[in-house]
């Protein structure tokens, strides 16, 4: 408490290095206890055999006058003022660049650049996103549209998936292929599967063909609705 109590004398100081105050005055305007003051007071008056200063024998505080117990000046004042002036330009000079970071980094986000604190973890970044780049570029291959596919049929598809707001996307339309290629292999006729879901107005699916859904748009179960289907199309020039 003793270093504690001489910075706050330092901070309370005039320009003279002067403390014109009571114990009790310090204790009240640093909010340390009176007899924590007169402790730290009484050493700081004493001499000091290891302090660089030889001025006082050491001591850093001395009476303003002998017939009184308070009022003090600093010795060497103006070298702890200096000192403290050195501290606050490092803590200054800190925070600057602690907010001119801040700033660049804020730039780079508002530019669209990845922020980093370092140039040379940019361009080892940069070296590693080439070479995954580079990998996926050889991993990618060419999507392929099968050949047993009805390509009018599919086309139709993918057209009424825009009109519902639910386009279907490269990886979509692969997971699709594959669930119709399911259905077809289980025995489903495809036009009758893609028919079914742009009938339903709503399906985003691909789905085996359900009894009760052509009864309820024929009138009764009859297999070659997919037929007609397709030949009214070609009647109405679709």
């Amino acid at each position: 408490m003793v270093r504690l109590v001489f910075m706050d004398m330092v901070i309370l100081a005039d320009k003279d290095g002067v403390v014109d105050m009571t114990h009790e005055a310090i204790a009240a305007r640093t909010n340390v206890p009176v007899k924590t003051v007169y402790e730290a007071i009484k050493s700081l008056e004493g001499p000091d055999t290891r302090s660089r200063s030889s001025k006082e024998n050491g001591a850093r505080i001395k009476r303003l006058d002998e017939h009184r117990d308070w009022g003090w000046y600093l010795i060497n004042y103006e070298y702890y003022v200096k000192k403290s002036s050195a501290w606050d330009r490092v803590e200054q000079n800190r925070i600057n660049k602690k907010r001119q970071r801040e700033r660049d980094k804020s730039s780079d986000v508002s530019n669209g650049q990845r922020p980093s604190a370092m140039s040379a973890h940019i361009d080892i970044d940069v070296d590693i996103d080439k070479t995954l780049e580079g990998k996926n570029k050889k991993k990618k291959k060419k999507f392929e549209f099968p050949d047993w596919v009805d390509k009018d049929m599919w086309f139709e598809f993918k057209k009424y998936r825009k009109e519902i707001n639910a386009p279907v996307t490269t990886t979509g339309e692969k997971l699709l292929l594959a669930d119709l290629k399911k259905l077809v292999d289980s025995g489903e006729n495809q036009t009758g599967v893609i028919n079914q879901s742009i009938k339903s107005g709503k399906w985003k699916g691909l789905f085996a063909v359900k009894k009760s859904f052509n009864q309820e748009n024929t009138g009764s179960y009859n297999p070659d609705a997919d037929r007609k289907f397709e030949q009214y199309k070609k009647d109405i020039g679709l």
